[in-house]
This record gives C-alpha cells, sequence and structure tokens, in this order.
C-alpha cells in the first residue's frame, strides 16, 4: 500500500494506493563456487568462482565482474587481476587492504538477470624472526616468557608475562630485554686497570700485561670496551692512557690529559649522544672523566672512569650484570671462574688474542719483576707502600683484602714503586684505586690523602681536588641534578661550571650540543629528538618540534632509518659495512659488523662468504658475524645483504688474514712467528712479526761457584763462569786501591797506564797541587778510538763532544757515555755487560769495575789482579817494585827519564801547620766512618787507610771537611762489593755533609735507571744505579735537563737536527734525523773501485772498504818476546823503493811515536826493522811501520806478546772421533779443574759457532749432520788465569754406506697377464730414505739404462708393475736409488715371458 501526502496552504490531503505486483518467474544460471568471505594474506593471491547451473551455455563475454557497492567493474588490464575459466573465474594477486570487499558476478540469459555476491578478506601478516607467519588478530607465546599479538595493521605488539623469581641477596631482579625472562641478574661488577699495567678482572683475578696496543677488555652485545696501552718513551714502564667504547658504528673515548673524543676528534664535555629507542651515550666530568652507555633500558649498561695523571691513567670499568657470562676481553669472561679468565692461563696469549692488529704493535715483553733490578727492590717498595697496612685502609682489609706479596693491591704498588726506581709517589695512584675499590663495596674512604701527606692530587688550573665531590657535577646542561652520592676528583668551586677547561659561572655558559659549542642565534637541529633549537643567552636553547618531510622515494629507494634520527629518508644505499677492511693475524678473532638502516626482521637479514651461505657465528640480531679463530681459509670477502619490499642492499667486508711471519735461524731450521726455540741448551730464541729472530741466553741450571761464582754468556750463548768483577778505586790525591786490595797514595804528575785488559787500555793524566798531585784527566783508548775526560769536557780522538754519548763497533761492542752528575763511561763486549765501567766525578776521582774474565790478564798501577797483594806492584818488565814511587813510574807513558819519580807522601796535616786541628779532622772522619752505612761498611772492611787518608785531604784544603768526601765515596764504592748498598750512603749519614750536588733541575736518587735516560733512549734502562736524574719526560744533555720533545739526534757525541744525514761508519748504517732524538737507518751502499795496483780493506771504524796498495807487510806480524830479552820487527817493502826517511814506527792504543827514543828502541838503518830492546809488559801492545811514498801510505801491523804460561787446563776425551756423514760429529774434552776464563772450538782452521754445551766439567761440541768436510782435527783452546791450553782431536769421517737388494733375481711372467712386478729393499747406514727416490729401469747390453719408471714404497720395499706382459719384455733390470746427486744399482734382475697358451 502507498500513501501520497499533499499540502498546500497549511491544509494536508493524501492519496491510496493499491498496488498488486505478480513476480515473473526466476531462473537460476550461476552459483557461488566455495565459500564466502573468501580470506587471502596480504600479498598473496587468491580466486573467486562461480558455477554455472544446468547446461545453460555461457561465454566469457557473458560474465561481469564488479565489485564495491558502485559496482565498479573490474579492471583486467591491471596485472594483478585476470580472468580465467571461460570468465567463471578471477584471480587477485598481490592483494592489498584496497583490494578487500564485495565482489558481484552477474550473468545476463534470455533477458534474465542472475548474479552472485563474493566477500574477500585480506588479512595483514607479521613476520617472526624465526621465519613464522602470523595474521592480524593472532596471537603466540614468543619463548616461555612473552606473549606477542599481530595487529590489523601488521605489526607485532609484545608484552612479558607476569613471573616471580625470588632472588639471592647478591643479585637482583630484572627483565631480560631479549627474552622477557624475569632472572636474577648479578650485581654490576668493576673490573680495574692500574699502574704498570696491573689488571684485576670482574671475577677478582689479578695479573699484568705489559702490551702497548689496543686491546678489547669488555664486550656485551651491542658494544665493546677497548684499553689503548702506551709506554713511556719508547720503553718501560707501560700505563693505559685511553678507554673506548664501540657503539651504534662510533667510537667514543677518555683519554689521558683530559680528553673527550668520539671518532678520533676532540670533543666537549658533557657530551650526551641519544637514539631514537631510548639509548644515550654520555662523556661526563665527574671528578674525573668517565664514559656511560644507557642501553636497553638498563641505567646504565656500562660506566667507564679514567682518573687522570696526566700522561696515562688508571681505568675503572663497570658493567650491568645482564653482562654476566656474555662479556670476554682482558677483563675476562665474568662467570664466577676466575681461573678461565686468561687464555692458555698466559696474560701474553691472551692480550694478544684481544689486540686490534690494525695498529700492528710488537709482542709484549716476557713477565718480569722491575723490583729485582734493584737492591734490596722489593724491600723498601713495601715500605714505601706501608700506607695500605695502616688507617683509614685498615677499615676495609675485612672487605677489600691487601692480597699478598706476590698479587693483590699491595703487590701492584710494590711493583710500580720499583717501576718508579724507588719514588714513593708512585705508590698514590694505587693507594687511590684501592681506595675506589673500598669505597664501592661499601666502605667510604674517599677522604684517605688526608692521611697520607705525601699523596696531594694536583688538579689543573682552575679546579680543585675534593674527597668528596658531587656526582653527577653540575654542568651548564644540568645546573642542579639530583645528586646520587660523592666521587674524588677535579671539581670547580660551588655555583660554577667546568666549560672547556675552565671554571665559569652560569652567565658564562654557552650553547652545548654532542660536543660542540654554538653562538647566540645559532640553529641547532637535534635530529634524534626531531626538534629545531635556538641558541640564546647563559647557554640556553628554545626549542621546537621539527616535522618530518614527506618523502618520495625513487623506484630503488626505500624509507630508510638511522638509529639517531627520528625521521626516516630515502637511501638505495641501506645497508652499511661497519668495518669494511679487517685486517687480523692467524688466531685472531674477526667480528663484522653491519648497519641495516631500514626496518626489517631478522629474518631479512643473511650473510655470504663469498658466494656461500654463512649460518654459523651470526648473532641474534644478525648485524654481527664472528670468527674465533682466524685462519686463512678465513681469508675472503663477506657480505651482509638485507631485503625490503622488494629490494635487496649489501654490505661488503675484506677479510685479510695475515699468517704468521717465518724466521729462518743461522742452523737452517725455521720457526713459526711467536714460536719459542732453543738453537742450544743456552740458548733462547723468539720470532717476532717481521721474520727476524731475537735470542737470549738462558742459563742451564748449573751454578758457578767458588773463584768463579759469575756466569757470562758470550755472544755466542756459550756459558763461562769466571770470577767476580774487580774494583780499583783513585780518589782525590790520588789514593789508589788496587783489584787485589792494595791501598797506597802516588804523587806523580805524569801520564800513567792504570789498567789494560784486551782491547782498552786506560791513562790517568797526574799535575801538581800545592805539596801533592791530582788527576788532570782520564783517556780510554778503545780499537782506534781514543776518549779523554778533563772535567766536564769530553773529547773523541781530539775533537770535542757533547755527552751523553754512544756508539756501536763492527763486532758489536756498544761504548756509552753517561750524565749522572759524575760521567760513567761503560764498554759491553762479547756478552760481558760490562766489559769496563768507569766512573769520573769530573774533578779528580775514578772508579773501575772489570768484567772477571780480565783478572790474571790486567796491566797498570790497578794491579795484576790475580788474587795476591804481594804483587800488585808489579813493573811492566814483570819485577815486583820495591816502593810505590817505582812502581807507579814504571807505567809512566812518557819515557821515564821525562818522568821523574816522585817523593814518598809526607803528613800533609804537619806541612800546612795543622798539626794542632788534626785530632778533630780525625774525629769527624772516625764518625762518618762508624756512623751509617759507612759503619756497617767498617765491620767488614778495615778503614785504616781510607781514614788516614780522608785527614789527609782535611788538611790539603785546609780544614775543609767537606774535601774528604771522595776518599768516603771511594769506601762506599769498595764496601758496595760486599753485598752491602752504598747507594745514596750521603744522604742518611748525618755526621758528613757529602750530600751530591746536581745539576739545576735534576735531583740525586740513590736507585735510578741504568743506563740514564738519553735523547738516544729517552726511557732509560732498567737496571739501577744513583747519581742526579731529570724529571719524567726531560734527559739530561750536555749537564742539561731538557724536555724529550727538544732532543736532537746523537751519535758518538755528534748532534743531529730533523733531517740531517749521517753516517755510523762502525756499523755500515747511512741514517736520517726524524726528530725527538729518534733517527732512521738503513744499510750503507758501498761503491768502491780500486786502481790495478790496490785492494779493498776492511778498516776499523770504517764501513765500506778503502783502496791500499799492498806493498807492505809484516814479515812477524805476531810477535812474542821474551821478558828482559830484545824482540825485532821488520816491515817488508815489495814493488817499491823506499829510504829510512819514508818509515816510521808508531805503537798505538793510543798513539805514539817510537822512533825516537833510542833508549827504549833502535830502528836499523833501513828503517824496516825496529828492536825492541828490553822487553816487558808495557810494552806489549800494537806496532804499526808506515811507509809513505808518491803521497801513497801503506802499512805493516805487528802484535807484540809475551808468552802465556802453559797450563793442564783440559783434556781430550777421545781422539780420534770417528762419525759417519750425515750423522752428528760429537767431540768433547774434560776439565781437569783449573778456573777457564774462555774458551772457543776450532775446526779446521774455522772457529765454531755451532751448540757448544758448556759444563763445569767438560766442553762439547755437536755438528748436527756432519759432512765429509769436516774430517781434519777439532782443536779447543782455553784461557784461564794468567794461563792458556788447547787440545787437538782428530777427526775421521767415514762414508754413508747405500745398498740396493732385489728381493729376487729371477722373475717369470705370464703374457697378457698383469700380476708382475719388481721388489726392491734400499738400506741406509744414516739418514732417513727418500721414498720417491728409486725407479725401475731396464738394462742394455752396454750397461746402459733405459725405460726408467718411478717405484712406489710400500711396507719396506719399492715396488713397480710391469703392467701387461708382452713377449719383448723379456730381459735384464736393475733398481736404481738416487740420493744427493749420486746413483745406486742394484744387482741384475732377469725377466723372463711364458707364452700365452703353454
Amino acid at each position: 500500500d502507498y500513501v501520497a501526502e499533499i499540502i498546500f496552504n497549511g491544509v494536508t490531503g493524501e492519496c491510496s494506493f493499491d498496488f498488486d505486483v505478480t513476480p515473473k518467474p526466476t531462473i537460476n544460471i550461476i552459483d557461488l563456487d566455495g565459500d564466502s568471505p573468501r580470506v587471502v594474506k596480504d600479498g598473496d593471491c587468491k580466486t573467486l568462482s562461480v558455477t554455472v547451473v544446468g547446461d545453460v551455455e555461457l561465454s566469457e563475454d557473458d560474465f561481469v565482474w564488479t565489485k564495491g557497492v558502485a559496482d565498479t567493474q573490474v579492471d583486467f588490464s591491471d596485472a594483478d587481476y585476470s580472468i580465467i575459466d571461460g570468465g567463471k573465474t578471477i584471480k587477485i594477486c598481490n592483494a592489498q587492504d584496497e583490494d578487500e570487499g564485495q565482489y558481484h558476478c552477474c550473468v545476463r540469459k534470455d533477458d534474465v538477470l542472475d548474479c552472485v555476491d563474493i566477500e574477500l578478506q585480506v588479512l595483514q601478516v607479521c613476520d617472526t624472526d624465526d621465519n613464522k607467519e602470523y595474521v592480524e588478530e593472532e596471537t603466540w607465546m614468543n619463548g616461555d616468557f612473552e606473549t606477542c599479538l599481530c595487529t590489523v595493521t601488521g605489526d607485532v605488539e609484545c608484552q612479558c608475562i607476569e613471573q616471580e623469581v625470588t632472588c639471592d641477596p647478591e643479585k637482583e631482579e630484572e627483565y631480560y630485554e631479549d627474552n622477557c625472562e624475569l632472572k636474577c641478574s648479578r650485581l654490576p661488577a668493576t673490573c680495574i686497570v692500574t699502574g704498570d699495567p696491573h689488571y684485576k678482572t670482574f671475577d677478582g683475578r689479578y695479573y699484568d700485561f705489559h702490551g702497548t696496543c689496543t686491546y678489547q677488555a669488555a664486550s656485551c652485545g651491542d658494544f665493546t670496551v677497548y684499553f689503548k696501552n702506551v709506554d713511556f718513551y719508547n720503553g718501560p714502564p707501560r700505563y693505559t692512557k685511553r678507554i673506548e667504547v664501540e657503539f651504534e658504528g662510533q667510537v667514543f673515548g677518555i683519554e689521558a690529559g683530559n680528553k673527550a673524543l668520539v671518532d678520533g676528534e676532540l670533543v666537549q664535555t658533557p657530551y650526551i649522544k641519544t637514539y631514537t629507542n631510548g639509548n644515550r651515550m654520555e662523556i661526563n666530568h665527574n671528578g674525573q672523566l668517565e664514559l656511560v652507555l644507557y642501553s636497553k633500558g638498563r641505567q646504565p649498561s656500562m660506566r667507564a672512569r679514567l682518573s687522570d695523571y696526566g700522561t696515562w691513567g688508571d681505568a675503572n670499568l663497570w658493567l650491568h650484570g645482564s653482562c654476566a657470562d656474555v662479556t670476554e676481553g682482558l677483563c675476562g669472561k665474568w662467570n664466577g671462574n676466575s681461573g678461565d679468565d686468561l687464555i692458555g692461563n698466559d696474560p701474553n696469549a691472551n692480550g694478544q688474542h684481544f689486540m686490534k692488529y690494525d695498529e700492528n704493535c710488537e709482542p709484549p715483553p716476557p713477565p718480569y719483576h722491575p723490583c729485582n733490578d734493584i737492591p734490596d727492590g722489593k724491600i723498601q717498595a713495601e715500605r714505601m707502600c706501608g700506607a695500605i697496612k695502616e688507617a683509614p685502609f685498615t677499615f676495609c682489609h675485612d672487605t677489600v683484602p691487601i692480597g699478598t706479596l706476590e698479587g693483590g693491591p699491595l703487590a701492584d704498588c710494590i711493583t710500580d714503586v720499583c717501576q718508579c726506581f724507588l719514588d714513593q709517589s708512585c705508590a698514590c695512584p694505587q693507594l687511590d684505586t684501592y681506595a675506589e675499590s673500598c669505597t664501592n663495596s661499601g666502605v667510604d674512604l674517599n677522604d684517605w690523602r688526608e692521611s697520607v701527606e705525601y699523596c696531594p692530587y694536583n688538579c689543573p688550573d682552575p679546579t680543585v681536588y675534593l674527597s668528596n665531590g658531587p656526582t653527577p657535577s653540575p654542568t651548564c646542561l644540568n645546573r642542579d641534578p639530583e645528586q646520587t652520592g660523592t666521587v674524588r676528583g677535579c671539581f670547580c668551586q660551588d655555583g660554577q661550571f667546568l666549560q672547556d677547561g675552565e671554571c665559569v659561572d652560569a652567565a658564562e655558559c654557552k650553547c652545548l650540543y654532542q660536543g660542540q659549542f654554538y653562538e647566540n642565534g645559532a640553529t641547532i637541529e637535534k635530529k634524534a629528538e626531531c626538534e629545531v633549537c635556538t641558541c640564546q643567552d647563559a647557554g640556553e636553547m628554545v626549542c621546537e618540534d621539527s616535522p618530518c618531510p614527506e618523502l618520495d622515494c625513487a623506484d630503488n629507494e626505500i624509507e630508510a632509518i638511522r638509529p639517531d634520527e627520528c625521521c626516516p629518508y630515502c637511501d638505495d644505499d641501506w645497508v652499511e659495512a661497519i668495518n669494511p677492511e679487517v685486517v687480523v693475524k692467524k688466531g685472531q678473532k674477526i667480528v663484522l659488523t653491519c648497519a641495516v638502516h631500514a626496518d626489517v626482521p631478522k629474518s631479512a637479514i643473511t650473510w655470504y662468504k663469498g658466494g656461500q651461505l654463512v649460518k654459523k657465528g651470526i648473532s641474534r640480531n644478525r648485524l654481527k658475524l664472528t670468527i674465533d679463530n682466524a685462519d686463512a681459509h678465513h681469508d675472503a670477502d663477506y657480505r651482509c645483504e638485507a631485503t625490503k619490499d622488494g629490494k635487496t642492499n649489501t654490505g661488503v667486508f675484506v677479510v685479510d688474514v695475515v699468517m704468521p711471519a717465518i724466521c729462518e735461524h743461522e742452523d737452517g731450521s725455521e720457526w713459526e712467528e711467536g714460536t719459542i726455540y732453543n738453537p742450544q741448551e743456552t740458548e733462547e730464541c723468539t720470532c717476532d712479526q717481521n721474520g727476524e729472530h731475537h735470542c737470549q741466553c738462558i742459563d742451564d741450571g748449573e751454578t758457578c761457584d767458588g773463584e768463579t761464582p759469575v756466569t757470562w754468556f758470550n755472544d755466542h750463548c756459550v756459558k763461562e763462569c769466571v770470577p767476580d768483577f774487580g774494583l780499583c778505586t783513585a780518589a782525590a790525591d790520588p789514593h789508589y786501591k788496587t783489584f787485589d786490595g792494595s791501598e797506597f797514595s802516588f804523587k806523580g804528575d805524569c801520564k800513567y797506564n792504570f789498567f789494560g785488559c784486551g782491547e782498552v787500555k786506560m791513562y790517568a793524566d797526574h799535575e801538581k797541587d800545592k805539596s801533592s798531585s791530582k788527576t788532570k784527566s782520564l783517556e780510554i783508548a778503545f780499537k782506534t778510538d781514543t776518549f779523554k775526560l778533563e772535567g766536564a769536557a769530553v773529547s773523541v780522538n781530539g775533537e770535542a763532544v757533547d755527552t751523553p754519548l754512544h756508539k756501536v763497533y763492527k763486532d758489536g761492542s756498544v761504548l756509552t757515555i753517561q750524565d749522572v752528575g759524575e760521567y760513567v763511561f761503560t764498554i759491553v763486549q762479547d756478552g760481558k755487560d760490562p766489559f769496563i765501567e768507569l766512573h769520573f766525578d769530573k774533578v779528580t776521582s775514578y772508579n773501575l769495575k772489570v768484567h772477571g774474565s780480565c783478572k790474571g790478564f790486567t796491566t797498570g798501577m790497578c794491579g795484576k789482579w790475580n788474587g795476591d797483594k804481594e804483587d800488585d806492584y808489579t813493573n811492566p818488565d814483570g819485577a815486583v817494585a820495591d816502593s810505590v814511587e817505582a812502581f807507579g813510574t814504571a807505567w809512566a807513558v812518557e819515557d821515564e827519564d821525562d818522568c821523574p819519580t816522585p817523593e814518598p807522601p809526607t803528613d800533609i796535616c804537619d806541612d800546612f801547620g795543622l798539626t794542632a786541628d788534626k785530632p778533630s779532622y780525625e774525629e769527624y772522619v772516625d764518625k762518618a766512618l762508624h756512623s751509617g752505612v759507612l759503619g756497617q761498611c767498617s765491620k767488614v772492611l778495615d778503614n785504616t787507610e781510607p781514614s788516614n787518608s780522608a785527614v789527609q785531604e782535611v788538611c790539603m784544603c785546609f780544614g775543609d771537611k767537606n774535601c774528604a768526601c771522595p776518599v768516603l765515596n771511594q769506601f762506599a764504592a769498595d764496601c758496595a762489593t760486599k753485598g752491602i748498598n752504598t747507594a745514596g750512603w750521603a744522604l742518611t749519614n748525618p755526621n758528613v755533609e757529602c750530600a751530591p750536588t746536581c745539576p739545576e733541575g735534576s735531583t740525586y736518587k740513590a736507585a735510578g735507571p741504568k743506563p740514564a735516560p738519553s735523547c738516544a733512549k729517552a726511557s732509560g734502562g732498567r737496571k739501577t744505579q744513583a747519581g742526579c736524574f731529570c724529571p719524567q719526560g726531560q734527559v739530561m744533555e750536555n749537564g742539561e735537563c731538557i724536555d724529550v720533545g727538544d732532543c736532537q739526534c746523537e751519535y758518538a757525541g755528534i748532534r743531529y737536527e730533523i733531517n740531517d744525514k749521517y753516517e755510523k761508519a762502525d756499523i755500515c748504517q747511512s741514517c736520517k734525523c726524524v726528530g725527538n732524538g729518534v733517527d732512521e737507518c738503513k744499510p750503507t751502499k758501498c761503491d768502491v773501485q780500486c786502481a790495478e795496483d790496490e785492494l779493498e780493506v776492511s778498516v776499523e771504524g770504517e764501513c765500506c772498504p778503502q783502496c791500499l796498495a799492498d806493498w807492505v807487510t809484516a814479515v812477524n806480524p805476531q810477535a812474542e818476546g821474551t821478558v828482559n830479552e830484545p824482540l825485532s820487527l821488520t816491515c817488508q817493502v815489495e814493488g817499491v823503493e823506499v829510504t829510512a826517511d819514508d818509515i816510521s814506527w808508531v805503537q798505538f792504543d793510543p798513539e805514539v811515536d817510537v822512533s825516537s827514543p833510542k833508549k827504549l828502541y833502535e830502528i836499523s838503518d833501513d828503517g824496516l826493522t825496529l828492536t825492541i830492546k828490553k822487553m816487558n809488559a808495557k810494552r806489549v801492545g800494537n806496532y804499526k811501520c808506515i811507509v809513505t811514498k808518491d803521497d801513497k801510505v801503506s802499512q805493516g801491523v805487528f802484535e807484540v806478546t809475551l808468552p802465556i804460561v802453559e797450563e793442564d787446563l783440559i783434556e781430550a776425551k777421545e781422539s780420534p772421533v770417528e762419525f759417519i756423514e750425515g750423522q752428528d760429529l760429537v767431540v768433547e774434552v774434560t776439565k781437569l779443574g783449573g778456573t777457564i776464563t774462555d774458551l772457543k772450538w776450532v775446526c779446521n782452521g774455522q772457529e765454531m759457532d755451532s751448540k757448544i754445551v758448556n759444563k763445569k766439567s767438560f766442553s762439547r761440541l755437536i755438528v748436527e749432520g756432519a759432512s765429509a768436510d769436516m774430517a781434519g782435527s777439532c782443536t779447543c783452546s782455553v784461557t784461564g788465569v794468567g794461563s792458556q791450553d788447547s787440545e787437538t782431536i782428530e777427526v775421521i769421517a767415514r762414508e754413508n754406506t747405500i745398498t740396493v737388494t732385489p728381493k729376487s733375481t729371477k722373475m717369470q711372467c705370464r703374457e697378457d697377464k698383469k700380476k708382475c712386478s719388481f721388489r726392491c729393499a734400499v738400506e741406509k747406514e744414516v739418514g732417513a730414505i727418500d721414498k720417491k727416490g728409486v725407479k725401475i729401469c731396464a738394462l742394455g747390453a752396454d750397461g746402459s739404462l733405459s725405460k726408467c719408471k718411478k717405484a712406489k714404497y710400500k711396507k719396506g720395499l719399492f715396488k713397480k708393475g710391469l703392467g701387461k706382459v708382452s713377449l719383448d719384455m723379456a730381459g735384464k733390470y736393475v733398481c736404481v736409488y738416487s740420493d744427493e746427486g749420486k746413483e745406486y744399482v742394484s744387482d741384475p734382475i732377469t725377466v723372463s715371458v711364458k707364452p700365452k697358451g703353454i
């Protein structure tokens, strides 16, 4: 029923209609095929279908497919839509949200329309890291502790399920972000690095490691901590200089000297870097610099603090408990087991494993303890560290033990004090570290410095030290932070803030963002916060939101994101290799880090090595690939590949695994880098990264005792037991004390030979002084050089030079002159360290220390040194002088007629009218000799002569008691040989005023570094000596302290500026000064072309050979004389005529013309013969006849000696000795009990440097794999105290026997069969058989060999089959073995062939 209402002029009227509709009959043409709605996953394909009812015939054009309320016709021209099955089905691919809705399929037939509706639902898909798919509204458990939901937008939302856990007191509850598990996490732990450097791991293990590289200290998921160690001036001690943290592809660091760095660039503090996920990295100054990382919701994850000591620092690393069982590095594994903190339980191996290879550092030195180099070092250092055993530290002993002398805070303190040569201030950093550990453990020792007066902390101006400074410290960025505690360190005054090294008021604050200052009005873009700020007064910033721009990325780009930027951006290179070029050594760890600047699931990230998929070593977030033990097969290109929205991007890594260098030792053996090997029992070598081996001598455990208690290893590491060092001294007047203990005063005023041994001779030049004499200068002749010390002046071969100096000679001898307030002249030669050591006070006094190998062979006024005082006054002619005056005069360099014998000493006190004062002087000296250290010395030494000499010196100075000091110093030096530490004796003796006076800027130390720091070696040595030393970072140069940075290069006393070039002729090096005392040297290239009448001659002191005419020779160059008998030296001249006027004769070392003193020498009329009229020890030495002709000079050289007494010191164990070629040759002598100071082996005229085993009772020479040319003889020559002996052993070589024998000499083979083989045996008397050295050959009638084929070795026989046998194979064959170019042939093997069928 229908009603129509009509309103007109306010009146309503209506009409009613009644319709009766009769329906037209319907026809069912199509039905739905399947269910509705149909469901498809986002991005997948789905079909929608209908079926035709009955036998109606329809074509594709009869089907009309539309979508939605508007019945929009489906566009089949779109590639995502297709119509199939004659129109009954449509297929929709790459389904998206816009494809969702109602679809209609209609068919019209005979004017009848039939339609079917089909609903399509598109479900969003969530992909998980374990390659599973979930659709919207679907939930699942992600592990055991997290539920996840796939949202209608395709995002995954997860939350932790409620859990309960009960934790021990030492642990705390924490949800682990990685898997949502509520665990009992360990409380934070601390790793400490102090001093030189000493490590305490998270698990509490103490150890030392002295590498000088950058080392991984710890790692925890997304960050890694490194410690950078350095040495001081190219030598120990070594310290930590920098802490670095790698996080999100950047390196954040804090460094000694209050430096904050990001990616190597200095930044201002406080530095704050924020990330969009809430992570934050800070570099703050809370009294000291700190690195703090907040990540994964941890407050914080890591904190590192560097206690700054200017050029180095003590490191304190704090890690969150979630890093336990995960971290690794120098700080250990933190698993509760300190026993596995070090790889192989070896600090050096552990450090090398965690070293950053790209710095290519030298391997760390072997462990050592610096106290071992200081007399009573540990005892003195323990005393200096005594504060740790006293209050307030005692309050903490139960909480944090101080350890023992072997390990822990006390041991670390002792080590560092010794490292500083007993400087007590070096204990302070260790005390501070201990206080820090105590405070962290709940025992507040922040104010410990108030109780230890020698440990003030000097803060850089204008900051001041506070023991309870606020943390966090107020800054211009946060002027009133909430205080969490107190800390020790350097702070500004209240109300001021540290800014760029200055303390400023609030009004002076500058705008600061991520370590960079901004001026007023500057615009600052804070990308992580999506803010833009404007800098205003007093460092304030006004910020507003910065909207992200709309993106329209190209087809090859995606919307990328970065962790420190809130806005996405378009990028076609959105996968980044953080460390694209990695160089490691074999065995080191490789960690490749990939950054994917897009939100992709973990399953979309894959790794490849070359073209091969990598599955192992990938981190949970798939952004790191770790290879624990790099080897050659890891050397390759790697790819980190990520896929998003159908686009793939790659980060490429190039890994270079450097294989160990190979060292070839002198004996031909090869060793891999890092290997420690022993070429002989007393030698240990290591192979370095440059393929060079470094060897040192080691003891075989056999002790040296008795008269030869000192172990000496020569340059070939042959061990000898020699007498202890000898000491000869001369003080003031001079008052001498010989090696054997004779004491006398000698007042001659000539130049005297006071010592000679080997290539060294020493002379003292005396001059008159009042009624006595004094030493004016010293001369030392060594090889072709003469050094002169006169006051503070030093000259070499007559040319003035600077000090200190060093020089190296061809034979490896090293000569140095140190300046430690006095000159220390040292020669190290053939393993004798030192060979001689001469101390000269730059005035008149000196003492000489000599290696024990010289005992029995010394000459001069220091005596014969044979243990017998009775013959100390032996003259050069061998006779014992009847007076000191005659003895000294006999050793004068000039002719005795020109050097009169001095008068015997008189009592100077009487001579000077001081007889009445003498008792007071004697009392003064007596008190000095019986107090302090000298009082101990007077109990073991007779002080009668020193006392008398000291009194005489006081009288010489008219009562100045300081004049006794040289004699007292002489007494102290003698006392030191008795094992009493007399270094610095005058500093503690209350009865004298003999304290040394040092150059300005330097201070006296009883135990300073030996050798002293110099421009050539700024770190100095590790042994100790008393003397004047400059502050750290300075060296003594010509008596003044200068900064190391001002050093010039030095060699042989000559100074060179930067870029100067110079030659070190003695060691064939051409050098260039590169600055700070460091030079770069290369081998000198020689290009010598001599004339036809000249020869290339190597000259001592010159690198390149010189051209000298070979026309003068010494007829008897090795001339041995007889005491008190004449000795003639004759030169022979060939090819030229010369007269006596062309010839001169000299004795050198030092050079003295001997042509004129006719009382001593006689020269023949032709000038070619020099006769020494009366031989004695003074005439022993080197002589030359020098011939000059036509401006060309040639010479003959003679070595004049006196015979050494023959003594039975050794005998051959066996002679002759027979060996088989290729076998080890062993020859041996038995030692008969006498003292042996030198030993060498010579075989067939060649000195041997093979394995020499030297024991108390025998010496054995071993020649490994000796060849036949060793046949002949080997002689062992030995030298004793004033005696010598030798034994010659006959050596017989026997040829190595090799035989080749066939298994059978007759063989019958069948035609066409294969089972017919030759078998031969090879026997070799010595050496291994070459298993590839046998062949089977056909033997011709003329004995020739042909058709040779290699045989195979199996079960002791060499075998070779004939193959398929034919009749023509019958004949004779032989086995042939080849060895070192020689062939050995077996007896013939006759082969007969039996025809087939017979």
